[in-house]
């Protein structure tokens, strides 16, 4: 990857940490955010999704629940009214 070499050590401490970390990457359309993070994190994660851009809540939810149905290998993604639900359901899954 060229031009990522900051990013790529950031990435790789908080891959050698001993703790619990979270990863949000943001930035402008089209620009590798997403292969950027699959090329690092591919097998050391549980669950990825992306956010649909200016999408409103009740549309990321959306989202999220189809995301943690393909995940979890179901073609029917639960009705979730909001993030603590949200977050509830991916714990369950996780466990």
């Amino acid at each position: 990857m060229i031009g990522r070499k900051n990013e790529q050590k950031r990435i790789q401490r908080l891959l050698e940490s001993d703790r619990s970390e979270f990863l949000a990457v943001t930035g402008r359309r089209r620009v590798g955010k997403t292969f950027l993070v699959d090329s690092l994190l591919r097998n050391n994660y549980c669950f990825s999704m992306t956010g649909i851009q200016n999408g409103n809540q009740e549309t990321q939810l959306v989202n999220f629940a189809i995301k943690l149905a393909e995940y979890e290998g179901s073609l029917t993604p639960k009705k979730i009214e909001n993030w603590q639900t949200a977050f509830l359901q991916l714990r369950a899954y996780l466990k």
